[in-house]
């Protein structure tokens, strides 16, 4: 007689490792979907387009902001007097003359560049790994001399990805859009995007012509 003291078998079955990280990856990009009626659809609904709120910043922030530009070029302007005549050769050397040619850069020409954005720059050219969806994983890097180069620990950061246009999804390797790729190809093939006079009038050109029609 079976024990009235164990509990009850349930059909119930954790999901495996493998579909833990499929939901992850999903939920990562697409933020988890915990209701159909939080699926929107954007479009038009014939009112007119209200005008943009255009701020002017305070002039706080404009004189301070021109300050702060005008002090970091006077002082790059000095680091370069002196720095050609008594710093780093291999940091200056394609800024002066040498064995007879004319220097490699002028150096105002990539002032911007050295002075200003190199103090900044780890902020910019970020490599990035995987696929860029909702969210995005950053290579982490450090810098020993103030972002000349760069030193790489191996490891990464997801962060939320406002840099690419991937606002279609044909980036993500999960999700709707991918299945729904993935079942055309199998239904169509690769090449049924060909013209009609090559691949004949299809139900895909048909529909394509009632969408256009209706809009």
């Amino acid at each position: 007689e079976p024990d009235s003291n164990l509990d009850s078998t349930t059909l119930f079955s954790p999901p495996s490792a493998a579909e833990s990280e499929n939901k992850r990856r999903a939920d990562s990009q697409f933020a988890p979907l915990s209701d159909p009626s939080h699926l929107y659809v954007s479009m038009h609904h014939g009112e007119p387009l209200e005008a943009p709120i255009v701020d002017d910043p305070a002039y706080y922030f404009l004189i301070t902001t021109y300050i702060s530009y005008l002090f970091l070029i006077l002082l790059g302007h000095i680091r370069d007097f002196f720095g050609k005549r008594f710093g780093n050769k291999k940091h200056y050397q394609s800024l002066k003359p040498h064995n007879g040619y004319a220097s490699l850069n002028d150096d105002f020409d990539n002032f911007y560049t050295r002075r200003l954005k190199l103090r900044l720059d780890d902020c910019f050219a970020r490599i990035t790994t995987g696929v860029p969806g909702r969210f995005i994983s950053l290579l982490d890097r450090t810098s020993p001399d103030f972002n000349r180069t760069y030193h790489y620990t191996g490891t990464t950061t997801e962060t939320l990805n406002m840099s690419s246009y991937n606002y279609l999804g044909f980036a993500q390797s999960d999700g709707p859009c991918a299945d729904a790729v993935e079942e055309t190809v199998k239904r169509y093939g690769v090449s049924f995007c060909s013209t009609r006079a090559d691949a004949g009038t299809s139900d895909l050109s048909l529909e394509v012509e009632r969408e256009i029609a209706a809009f």
